[in-house]
């Protein structure tokens, strides 16, 4: 039996209590004969339902199966919607199952004469062929519940596209996609047992997880987008992330180089944006040196100037379900726009469940680019707003942290600091995982519009103290090294000692005075002179 195997309301083809079903063939060429007379094109099939409540009746093991694949609703004929919730019932309150206990909870319902009687029950039981297939009939049942749903839902679009008028061509898209949105929860398919929307607060079968694990088969979860040039990634797929930092922080810029990996390796991305213009984002990867027929093909770009709806939300599902990465890139404007106080933890909950964990839930790898507070006391470990921002990430939260400004014929330098990574692939909190190199000293090309940047994330180089200082190991290795040679140096003599571009020696000594490697004393003539208070180990 397969789920083309459509039948009209009528018990007529179930067979009687005392003989075996027909043969499959001959099943279903009766049905189509029965179907093409009638004209019924209604998408179900009584004798899979009445299998699938008999092999309930029969066999306790089948039933937990079988209440994984269907609902109540998933029943074509009312009889059998009635009979299944009372199942249902029975195997929730621990009761016997059995035709006495349900006929008697269908007498306490008063709706035992609705299915026909007592005897019904009994005829349920004598049409099953294998009890224990009772949940592969299932699966037929809510096959076929999928395809009437559809159905339903293709005469409401037909009746919206006909409908005379002058409504806008994307009003009527959004009320069509809305129609099949409200469906896109019930993803049962034939043959298959899939859990539907509701069942989330049973427990989880933790055999496969178990059994993975110990085989080395499953892993936890791995960062697989966005990646430092020597290959290691820092997003997660399903996952929903955060970068913050202050304006001209070249955190944008981050989002940017990502999206250029996608889209040049023939991947699509979608982009979020609540700040900026589509022409800014555009010129941005052009510059990047994306090829303008794959930024055509693959470049996503939404502009909203309105809060989500359902409709909206539909659409938007359509454009991010094969998508690895997305963008939404001003979350203090996004949240202002819906209403949402970027103060309070429960509207910091609210806005990831609107958008960001809903894109997740898809397979995208959600990076949301955000804003910190100027004032570096009171910015804490995450942007502007709740904490909840922070601890609702499911991914990794990035910090930007400017260490040379990035503009118009410069170099810039940002590290890329870690606040939280949930998974642990990526790397510790407080951890620099990759510096941001911002390259924008070259001209455009004789008749070249656009001036290229070079950007790329490279492995970390050197390392920084927590608060973003640049510390330059190798040179501050240097000079505690000279220092322990010659006590007592002034700033020009170790300068002309230790090699090295002076400005960056004077970084090296600042670095290891404000650290207490350093203590320096004050001679004549505003002269200073520095002692070595404890040796340097660049393995610290």
């Amino acid at each position: 039996m397969t789920v083309t195997d459509w039948q009209p309301p009528g018990d007529a083809d179930a067979p009687p209590p005392d003989s075996a079903p027909p043969p499959p063939d001959d099943l279903a060429r009766r049905r189509e004969q029965r179907a093409t007379r009638r004209g019924e094109d209604v998408p179900h099939d009584p004798y899979a339902e009445q299998c699938t409540l008999g092999a309930m009746l029969l066999d306790a093991d089948v039933r937990e199966g079988v209440l994984e694949a269907v609902s109540a609703a998933d029943f074509y004929r009312p009889r059998h919607e009635i009979v299944f919730d009372a199942l249902a019932h029975l195997h929730a309150t621990g009761a016997p199952i059995d035709p006495v206990t349900v006929g008697d909870e269908l007498r306490r319902r008063q709706q035992i004469t609705r299915i026909g009687g007592q005897a019904y029950l009994h005829d349920l039981i004598a049409s099953v062929p294998v009890a224990s297939n009772g949940t592969y009939y299932a699966g037929i049942v809510a096959g076929l519940a999928v395809r009437r749903r559809l159905a339903e839902a293709g005469r409401k679009v037909e009746q919206i596209a006909l409908t005379p008028g002058d409504t806008a061509p994307a009003e009527l898209l959004d009320a069509a996609l809305g129609e099949v949105g409200r469906i896109s929860t019930l993803t049962a398919l034939a043959g298959t047992t899939t859990a539907l929307a509701g069942d989330t607060w049973e427990p989880v079968d933790l055999d496969p997880i178990i059994e993975g694990l110990l085989a080395g088969t499953l892993t936890g979860p791995k960062a697989e987008i966005i990646t430092r040039r020597d290959g290691k990634a820092l997003i997660y797929p399903a996952a929903v992330h955060s970068i913050s930092g202050e304006p001209g922080s070249a955190k944008t810029w981050f989002g940017l180089v990502g999206a250029a990996q996608e889209i040049t390796d023939g991947r699509p991305v979608l982009v979020i944006d609540f700040e900026d213009r589509p022409e800014t984002f555009a010129n941005r990867l052009l510059s990047l040196g994306v090829d303008p027929s794959l930024l055509l093909a693959h470049l996503r770009y939404v502009r909203p100037e309105a809060g989500m709806t359902d409709p909206q939300w539909a659409r938007l599902a359509v454009r991010a379900r094969d998508c690895r990465l997305v963008l939404i890139d001003g979350i203090t404007e996004a949240m202002t726009m819906h209403g949402l106080s970027l103060m309070d933890n429960a509207d910091a909950a609210k806005w990831l469940a609107l958008i960001p964990n809903r894109l997740a839930s898809l397979g995208c790898g959600v990076l949301q680019v955000d804003h910190v507070v100027k004032d570096s006391e009171s910015r804490g470990r995450y942007s502007i707003g709740a904490q909840h921002k922070l601890a609702g990430i499911t991914g990794t939260a990035y910090k930007a942290l400017i260490v040379k400004s990035f503009g118009k014929g410069e170099r810039g330098l940002t590290r890329i600091v870690v606040d939280k990574d949930k998974h642990g692939d990526v790397g510790a909190t407080g951890t620099t995982v990759a510096e941001l190199h911002l390259d924008a000293t070259q001209s455009a090309a004789d008749g070249a519009t656009v001036s290229p940047i070079f950007g790329w994330l490279e492995t970390p180089q050197e390392s920084h103290d927590e608060d973003g200082n640049f510390r330059p190991t190798v040179l501050m290795k240097r000079v505690s090294e000279y220092l322990e040679r010659s006590p007592g140096g002034s700033l020009r003599a170790i300068r002309m000692a230790v090699k090295g571009k002076g400005a960056s020696i004077d970084i090296a000594v600042e670095t290891l005075i404000r650290e207490g490697y350093i203590r320096v004393e004050k001679g004549t003539r505003d002269a200073s002179f520095h002692f070595l208070i404890r040796p340097f180990d660049d393995k610290e």
